[in-house]
């Protein structure tokens, strides 16, 4: 049996984990829905945004997108992809525990290079006909375990310097701040705390504050009645066109035109 195409979820109750094999097409779509996805390239790449946020799923990647994120995503060429839909439970195992905290933070992270012997298998098993729903879930919820355990051991010995980066840059994202000043908050040097971002996000600190930025100007714009000018002082730029030219050079459209799509989406 071949991956189905496609992240639609089929019109059979999902079960807490359904695992399956898709392909995807190379059409740029956008939804959200009401449960955690985790996806897991085993041949191409899918390019992905997540709540503005780009990145992609890999083979040396994955992206668990939390429940409610609107995310857009198209693949190129032939492709293939483990996806776990999971709903979160009262009695998850340790590790699931850790992709949940992680997803939150950022839905890119770094696929322990150990699990690839278990993809494949996987996948093999999931290309044969008469798989049950129960085994899919049994899978499904071992992977996410496995998966969580593995950020343990590569992402979460960090996580108190980065976190204390993270929650820096976004309490004083309205402010000016250099690299030196986000490793002084984080308690280590400018060089670990890039080895830090670089390993662990998948990007410089500086780019990282860029997306923080833009997502609070985009979030203002939409929810306020803010000036362009008063929307890119609260968001750290220091004038209007400093921000038209990031959100155009990073997202590909300016204040003015984002602030009347949304309102179109939301008139009467």
């Amino acid at each position: 049996m071949g991956p189905s195409i496609d992240p639609s979820l089929p019109d059979k109750p999902m079960h807490i984990a359904d695992l399956s094999l898709r392909s995807y097409r190379d059409t740029a779509l956008t939804h959200e829905h009401d449960h955690h996805q985790t996806v897991l390239a085993l041949a191409g790449a899918l390019e992905m945004e997540v709540s503005g946020r780009g990145g992609m799923a890999a083979t040396t990647s994955l992206v668990t997108v939390a429940p409610g994120r609107s995310h857009s995503y198209r693949a190129n060429g032939n492709n293939r992809f483990l996806v776990i839909d999971w709903q979160a439970g009262s009695h998850e195992s340790e590790g699931t525990q850790r992709l949940m905290s992680a997803c939150d933070r950022e839905p890119y992270l770094r696929l322990d290079q150990r699990l690839l012997p278990l993809l494949r298998y996987l996948e093999t098993i999931l290309g044969e006909d008469g798989v049950e729903d129960d085994e899919r879930a049994t899978w499904g919820r071992l992977l996410l375990s496995r998966l969580g355990a593995g950020l343990e051991q590569r992402s979460f010995v960090r996580a108190r310097r980065l976190d204390r980066a993270l929650a820096f840059m976004e309490n004083r994202k309205s402010q000016a701040l250099t690299v030196g000043d986000i490793a002084g908050a984080a308690h280590t040097s400018a060089g670990h705390l890039h080895a830090l971002f670089q390993r662990h996000v998948g990007h410089t600190p500086m780019q990282h504050l860029a997306s923080i930025r833009l997502d609070h100007a985009m979030k203002l714009l939409r929810e306020s009645d803010l000036s362009v000018a008063a929307v890119a002082a609260a968001s750290g730029y220091g004038d209007q066109s400093a921000l038209t030219r990031a959100l155009r050079r990073r997202r590909g459209i300016t204040p003015a035109r984002y602030r009347q799509s949304q309102r179109r989406k939301t008139g009467p």
